[in-house]
Parts: structure tokens; C-alpha cells; sequence
């Protein structure tokens, strides 16, 4: 069986929202799943305590086939996502087959520069 894992990018800020999003997409995957393809959503909650959690963050965005943005003001005033995972997330979808999905929750700002490279994404709107 092959494993697709997804990563769930968003604000540590936005927890609340985070929290209830995840288990709406866990149920939903758990429903596609079949014996050909398990979809398997991995967070930072995941990390255990006491690991280098920058270097466990990189490697799961490397081992990702897809990611998805919960897009909010906060996560574009984060000052790890925009360096750190998105880059990576961009650098992903250029080489290889990589999908991104934003999911634009509340009244979030886009920033041009960001929004530029978005452009390939799928919109979806909480």
C-alpha cells in the first residue's frame, strides 16, 4: 500500500481553527482511503518533545506528496512559515508533481509577494 502524505501547514496561533479543520480532513481521507493508496495527514503536533523540531519539519515536508496552507492572517505574520516551509513547499511543486492547497479561513490579507507564487493553487474558501 502506498502512503501519500499530506502536510498541514499553519499558524501555531490559530490552534483552535487548526484543530477542527484536521479532523474534518482526517475523517474525510479516512473515507478515500483504499488498499491501493492510504492518505495520511502529518502536523508539527507530531513532533516528539525534546527532537530537533526544524530538521523533523524539513524532512516531513521532503517526504510529503502534497501539502495544504490553512491560510489566515496569522499565518502570513509568521515568521518561520513564509522561510521555512512555504519556500520549501514552492521548491516542491517546481521540481516535482506537488500539489498545494490553501484554504483561505476569515479575511486574510494576501501579500503580493506571496500571492504571486501562489498563482497554481487551489482556492478554497472556510
Amino acid at each position: 500500500m502506498e502512503e501519500f502524505k499530506i502536510f498541514l501547514s499553519y499558524s501555531r496561533k490559530d490552534t483552535k481553527i487548526f484543530i477542527e479543520f484536521k479532523d474534518y480532513l482526517e475523517a474525510y481521507l479516512t473515507s478515500i482511503n483504499s488498499d491501493a493508496v492510504k492518505y495520511v495527514v502529518w502536523t508539527d503536533n507530531k513532533i516528539d518533545v525534546g527532537s530537533h523540531w526544524q530538521e523533523v519539519i524539513k524532512k516531513q515536508i521532503e517526504e510529503s506528496k502534497a501539502a495544504i496552507l490553512l491560510v489566515t492572517q496569522l499565518f502570513f505574520a509568521s515568521k518561520f512559515i513564509k522561510p521555512n516551509e512555504f519556500k520549501k513547499f514552492l521548491e516542491k511543486s517546481r521540481k516535482e508533481n506537488y500539489t498545494m492547497w490553501r484554504y483561505v479561513v476569515g479575511m486574510a490579507c494576501f501579500c503580493k509577494e506571496i500571492t504571486s507564487s501562489m498563482y497554481r493553487m487551489r482556492f478554497f474558501f472556510i
